[in-house]
C-alpha cells in the first residue's frame, strides 16, 4: 500500500482541507434540526482529537511535534457520526481511541491501517451500544420520531415521507442524517478529486443493487433502494470514511474492488447484523483487507503481463 507521506505535501494537504470544508458545509444543517447545542460536542469531538493527537506524537513518535490536520477531520466524523444527544464523554472517549489506539501505534498518519474515526467509533459502539442507539432524547428536538433503520431491520415500510429523509428529519446521527448536504459534498469532493470515484460509485451500485434484489421496505423495491441509501451512515461512510487514501488500495481495479466488497459487507451487516447500523465495523474490516486487495490485484497483473509477451 502506498504510504501518504510519499504523496506531493501540498496535494495530501489540500485534500484534508477540502474535505473538512465539506464537512463544515453539513454543520449548519444538522444545527436546523438538532439546534445550536449541537456546536458544543462537535468543538468538543475536534478539540479533544487534536489533543489526544499531540499526546499520541509525544508518546508514540520521536519526531518533532506538530498539528496535524486530519486529527480535526477524525474529530469532525466522530460528532458527525454520533446522535446529537450522546453523551459528553462517549465524544472524548472515541477521539481517545481512534487517536491513541488506532493511529499513533502503527505510526501516525500515512502508516495506520484502520480509519482512526472508524476505530474510536467502533470501541463506543460495542461498549455503549444501548446508549449509542438510543434517540428517545432526539423525538424531542425533531419532528419526526421514526428510526428508518429500526423500521427496516423489521422488514417494515418506514412512515417517513421522503422528502424528510432527505433534509435530515429523521431519528440518527448528527451529521450522517443531513442527505442533500452530504450529496452536495460528494459532488464537490469529485470535482475536486480529493475522493477517488472508484471507491464510491462501485460501493453504492452493490448497495444499490442488493436493496433492490433484497428489499425489506415491505417488499417494495424502489422504497427499500431509496430507504437504505439515505439512511444510516452508509452515504456519509462513502463520502468520508471508505474514501480515506491511507487505508483504501492504491491500485485503480483493487479500488473497485475494495468499494463492492465495502458494499456487501455493509449490506449484510444491515441485514443480520447485531446493531442496526455497522458500517464502522466494515470500514474496519475492509481496511484490513486492503493490502490484500492490492497485493492480489498485482498478481494478476503480472501474470497477465507475462501471458502477454509470451503470446508476443
Amino acid at each position: 500500500m502506498r504510504n501518504i507521506n510519499s504523496f506531493p505535501k501540498e496535494a495530501k494537504t489540500q485534500e484534508v482541507k477540502d474535505t473538512i470544508l465539506a464537512g463544515l458545509f453539513v454543520l449548519p444543517f444538522a444545527a436546523i434540526h438538532f439546534g445550536a447545542q449541537i456546536i458544543f460536542p462537535f468543538l468538543l469531538s475536534v478539540s479533544f482529537c487534536v489533543l489526544f493527537d499531540f499526546g499520541g506524537q509525544f508518546l508514540f513518535s520521536a519526531k518533532p511535534k506538530k498539528f496535524d490536520l486530519t486529527s480535526v477531520l477524525t474529530g469532525m466524523i466522530i460528532a458527525f457520526s454520533l446522535p446529537a444527544t450522546s453523551p459528553k464523554y462517549f465524544y472524548i472517549i472515541a477521539a481517545a481511541f481512534a487517536t491513541l489506539v488506532t493511529k499513533h501505534p502503527f505510526g501516525g498518519y500515512g502508516n495506520n491501517i484502520f480509519n482512526p474515526a472508524a476505530g474510536g467509533l467502533a470501541f463506543v459502539t460495542i461498549s455503549f451500544s444501548e446508549e449509542f442507539f438510543d434517540y428517545s432524547a432526539l423525538q424531542r428536538e425533531i419532528d419526526s420520531g421514526v428510526r428508518v433503520l429500526g423500521a427496516l431491520r423489521e422488514w417494515h415500510l418506514p412512515e417517513l415521507d421522503k422528502f424528510h429523509v432527505l433534509i435530515g428529519n429523521q431519528l440518527g446521527s448528527m451529521g450522517s442524517t443531513q442527505i442533500l448536504a452530504i450529496v452536495v459534498c460528494l459532488a464537490y469532493l469529485c470535482y475536486k478529486k480529493a475522493i477517488s470515484g472508484r471507491i464510491v460509485w462501485p460501493f453504492l451500485l452493490t448497495c444499490s443493487a442488493i436493496a433492490l434484489a433484497f428489499p425489506r421496505a415491505g417488499g417494495c423495491r424502489l422504497e427499500s433502494l431509496f430507504y437504505e441509501l439515505f439512511s444510516g451512515m452508509l452515504l456519509f461512510s462513502a463520502v468520508f470514511m471508505f474514501t480515506d487514501p491511507v487505508t483504501a488500495p492504491e491500485l485503480p481495479i483493487s479500488r473497485v474492488l475494495y468499494g463492492v466488497l465495502s458494499g456487501v459487507l455493509v449490506m449484510l451487516f444491515r441485514y443480520f447484523g447485531r446493531f442496526e447500523e455497522g458500517v464502522v465495523f466494515v470500514v474496519l474490516i475492509v481496511n484490513s483487507l486492503a493490502k490484500g486487495i492490492d497485493a492480489i490485484a498485482k498478481k494478476y497483473r503480472r501474470r497477465k503481463k507475462r501471458l502477454k509477451q509470451v503470446r508476443h
